[in-house]
């Protein structure tokens, strides 16, 4: 597994600057990239998800499996999660890797299983709360850096949306790693929404994509708080605690 030493390094220097989405529902990361640009050196699916104008296509990265997604949805859905993890001010030193069914993209690792580490006495219901939160913003932020490698470009800014967008703490947590605004709209059911557009778009009742961008609405800019060295460190743990889940079962 590898251990980079500073996000920051990895999200700078680049050629263009892309805008990615992260749907926190049905556990998707999607970038957009030129035709020409699509790619994959760095263990990603591309899906073509749409194309319109035949200007530019959309590639959907498969983020999370569907056991995962599922634990995502049950985790968000918990009575009083995030009152939980508010409720302390870290982790604690625990880690989940929820590798139910093995890890997807970039790892790729079928032979992985879940895994909950750090734990001491002193752990309590907050700690595993926000461990669990924590565990959905190091996935994503694996995905970016992998995106970012994959397609050149340097990342300013990820919009969510979706069930788990609702979460401020996981928001903020994802800001911070990945040092740059995390942007959630009015409308997190962003899903149903993109089909409504486009079928309003192929009748006619919208011109172009231009009016039909004008219709999302910012809600919250989540920006970057915590420290660079804190977020380097917890990062690490969290690398750490994939490899140790990796290449469980027996084979």
């Amino acid at each position: 597994m590898d251990h980079p030493g500073r996000l920051e390094d990895s999200l700078q220097s680049a050629e263009a600057a892309v805008v990615q989405r992260l749907l926190d529902g049905t556990g998707k990361v999607i970038e957009k990239v030129p035709q020409e640009g699509a790619f994959d050196e760095d263990r990603l699916l591309s899906t073509v998800t749409r194309e319109i104008e035949s200007a530019v296509e959309v590639l959907d990265r498969d983020a999370l499996s569907a056991a995962l997604k599922r634990f995502q949805k049950d985790a968000l859905a918990a009575p009083g999660i995030n009152g939980l993890a508010a409720s302390v001010p870290d982790s604690g030193g625990v880690v989940v890797v929820p590798a139910f069914t093995g890890l997807g993209a970039p790892y790729w690792d079928m032979y992985a299983r879940g895994a909950v580490l750090g734990i001491t006495r002193g752990t309590d219901r907050g700690h595993l709360a926000r461990a669990v939160l924590e565990c959905i913003a190091y996935q994503v932020t694996d995905l970016m850096l992998a995106m970012r490698q994959d397609a050149g470009c340097d990342i300013t800014m990820l919009r969510a949306d979706g069930g788990a967008s609702v979460s401020d703490i996981l928001l903020q947590m994802q800001a911070d790693l990945l040092r740059i605004p995390v942007d959630r709209p009015e409308m997190v059911e962003t899903t149903a929404f993109g089909a409504a557009a486009l079928a309003g778009l192929s009748c006619g009742l919208w011109r172009d994509m231009e009016e039909l961008r004008t219709l999302r609405r910012s809600q919250r800019v989540f920006l970057p708080q915590g420290t660079q060295a804190d977020c380097d460190r917890n990062y690490r743990l969290w690398k750490r605690a994939v490899s140790r889940a990796a290449d469980w079962i027996e084979h």
